[in-house]
């Protein structure tokens, strides 16, 4: 009996080791991801994967091809969808929310629960177009897109925390 009770105080010693392992694992990996995204969103170096869209009218869709936002230091490139009205596009509906462009007016702030709050504007030939992001420190991140001519459009995305951006 002494054996048995033994070795179930052996097992049971070795799953509680295993288990505290992993929740310091855990905790690593998540002060790593919080540390990437600092220093991402610092360096105004980053891209978000999006990977749902949220237009004014209209249900939530989910994505299905490689949507992505990249800031890279002074400049922008979107390559985003759009669903929602238009007022006033070139003929044949222009580019919509795929194009590249001079960042101006670029904020960064300290939002609720840790988030930064980033907002700037974009002028193309077609639109003006005011970004807004709120990216967490787990990386999660939401962007508002409102332009002049056409309906806002807001999606839901991750920034990338990979050590070395994607070009």
């Amino acid at each position: 009996m002494r054996k048995v009770s033994g070795l179930i105080f052996v097992m049971l010693a070795a799953l509680f080791a295993v288990a505290c392992a992993r929740t310091a694992s855990r905790h690593d990996t998540k002060a790593e991801t919080e540390r990437m995204v600092q220093t991402r969103l610092d360096a105004k170096d980053y891209m978000i994967d999006v990977q749902r869209a949220i237009p004014m009218t209209g249900p939530t869709m989910a994505l299905n091809s490689h949507y992505t936002l990249r800031i890279k230091g002074d400049s922008v490139y979107s390559y985003l969808p759009y669903f929602g009205r238009a007022y006033s596009v070139p003929y044949g509906g222009g580019e919509g929310l795929i194009f590249g462009g001079v960042i101006r007016d670029y904020e960064h702030m300290a939002g609720k629960h840790g988030a930064a709050n980033i907002s700037f504007e974009v002028r193309t030939k077609e639109d003006l177009y005011r970004f807004t992001l709120d990216v967490y420190p787990d990386g999660s991140t939401y962007v508002t897109v409102t332009p002049n001519n056409r309906q806002g459009i807001n999606f839901q995305g991750t920034l990338d925390t990979t050590p070395e951006p994607r070009k």
